[in-house]
């Protein structure tokens, strides 16, 4: 679904992003961790076109990322940012149906096909029993499912998440991750990139570990995280325990 084949981004002569290959399958969850500035955000970018790489490739559906035209990409693959900002005036309904622009005809108006993929959209992220309220009253979990819908209304086969979760009680977390998940099963690729080890980990069918715009290591996280990975990427004192039925957990030394 997703390929990067030797992706370099500078700024200026300092490497933001080097040498960087990786692919991610359809049905698959590929997390991105690393410490701040390692490049996770940079590489977001991207793969969605804000930024031109200075060297390197990237496929998207089997092709090539530079060839698709904006409307192109944006029906194959949907962003879920790192902050969405959603005006104030619109209805979580209104601003959820927004996600269908790329699938309508220059000045035509929904059909009803686009509202009932919408309204599955918002079922889905359990989002539809708040659908006429105005996203100036919706709190900040609620504001990212709405923001998360919206993609899901793309009806894409790729979305990219940048950090879904910054500020986000533990509740809302969870409910975030379990929702990637599903629809990871019903063959969406994600590709989300994440602060939270620990949630990573769950989150995750397999991790990229990213420093100074390097690939550290890519596996499974039981294999990927390490107490001498975490030293060397983040410079810090971890134990990583493996409770049943939990998988890795990540402990720091206090």
């Amino acid at each position: 679904m997703l390929c990067a084949q030797r992706l370099t981004f500078r700024y200026g002569r300092t490497p933001v992003v080097a040498d960087l290959s990786f692919s991610l399958a359809a049905g698959e969850v590929l997390g991105v961790v690393g410490p701040n500035g390692a490049g996770k955000s940079t590489l977001i970018r991207l793969l969605t076109r804000i930024l031109s790489p200075d060297a390197g490739m990237v496929t998207v559906a089997g092709r090539e990322l530079g060839s698709l035209s904006r409307l192109e990409l944006a029906r194959i693959a949907a962003v879920v940012p790192q902050a969405a900002g959603l005006p104030d005036g619109f209805t979580a309904l209104e601003l959820v149906a927004m996600g269908r622009t790329p699938h309508l005809g220059w000045l035509s108006q929904p059909s009803r096909r686009d509202e009932a993929i919408t309204e599955e959209a918002m079922r889905r992220t359990d989002t539809w029993r708040f659908r006429h309220r105005l996203a100036a009253t919706l709190s900040g979990g609620e504001r990212q499912r709405v923001v998360l819908a919206r993609a899901l209304a793309q009806e894409p086969q790729l979305v990219l998440l940048d950090e879904p979760t910054n500020h986000l009680d533990l509740s809302y977390q969870a409910e975030l991750v379990a929702l990637i998940r599903r629809e990871a099963q019903g063959g969406l690729a994600a590709l989300v990139v994440l602060h939270d080890l620990n949630l990573a980990i769950r989150a995750c069918d397999r991790m990229l570990v990213l420093n100074q715009g390097r690939l550290v290591a890519e596996g499974p996280p039981a294999e990927v995280i390490t107490p001498a990975l975490l030293r060397q990427v983040y410079g810090a004192a971890a134990e990583v325990l493996h409770p049943p039925g939990l998988g890795p957990v990540v402990v720091p030394r206090l």
